[in-house]
């Protein structure tokens, strides 16, 4: 994947705020706040579904841009290696038709044999590599998002909980309205923050950065062990060619 976050950064506190009328601290503003507060509870409530749904519709599309690439990948590795495959037959064929004593058709034989051998280990440990690394990423995906949904559940129900308080307050007394909508928006910047915290706890780019990491060192230490098999085998071939014959 990409080098970026893959879960963006959500709406700032300001989001929900900003439906919270700022009326004049006059007692006729406070009076009004009770007054306007099923309008203003409504437009909470929207925003909320609407802050919610973008979570899930980014989850969505944040799995459906990885399977994308993946196969996108998968497809290019593949076509690599059927590339690889045939050149190596082609050079196989040229070495067996300069092989002209048992010796040396034997020592073709243990040659490729040598190094089909080496490249299937060697594919095997990338794909290991691979798969280890998407797994880990599988799994961290569906970490963040089941405590992203978690943290907005336990949002919503802070501020669903501070509206209905509010509510309770503003038909005990609605000419307090001007204290009780100060009361809702701390409530609101408090179950705000919460989230935040919550949110900057479940970040993925480091488990993503570390896996990618354990997979680049994986790799790399295929590639060199296939180097050093390769060098090997063709020191042993060119052996059991005479210098007349190469």
């Amino acid at each position: 994947m990409h080098n970026k976050k893959i879960i963006a950064a959500l709406t700032a506190s300001a989001y929900l705020l900003a439906v919270v009328p700022a009326f004049a601290q006059t007692p006729a503003a406070g009076a009004n706040f009770c007054t306007n507060l099923p309008n203003i509870s409504t437009k909470i409530t929207d925003n909320m579904n609407a802050r919610g749904q973008k979570i899930t519709d980014h989850q969505t599309e944040v799995n459906t841009k990885k399977t994308d690439r993946w196969t996108s990948q998968d497809s290019k590795l593949s076509s690599k290696r059927t590339s690889a495959d045939t050149n190596r037959e082609t050079k196989y064929i040229s070495l067996e038709a300069k092989a002209t004593t048992d010796e040396q058709k034997a020592a073709v034989a243990t040659f490729e044999s040598t190094i089909d051998a080496a490249v299937a280990t060697r594919r095997a440990a990338v794909d290991a590599a691979v798969k280890a690394y998407r797994d880990g990423v599988d799994a961290a995906l569906t970490a963040h998002a089941g405590a992203m949904s978690a943290a907005q559940t336990a949002f919503q129900s802070s501020v669903n909980t501070a509206i209905a308080q509010a509510q309770s307050d503003c038909a005990a007394d609605p000419s307090n309205g001007l204290s009780i909508r100060t009361t809702l928006q701390t409530s609101i910047k408090s179950a705000e923050a919460t989230f935040k915290t919550a949110r900057q706890d479940n970040k993925l780019e480091g488990t993503r950065q570390a896996l990618a990491a354990t997979r680049k060192t994986a790799i790399e230490s295929a590639m060199s062990t296939f180097k050093t098999t390769l060098d090997q085998a063709k020191t042993t071939l060119k052996a059991a060619f005479p210098p007349a014959t190469q």
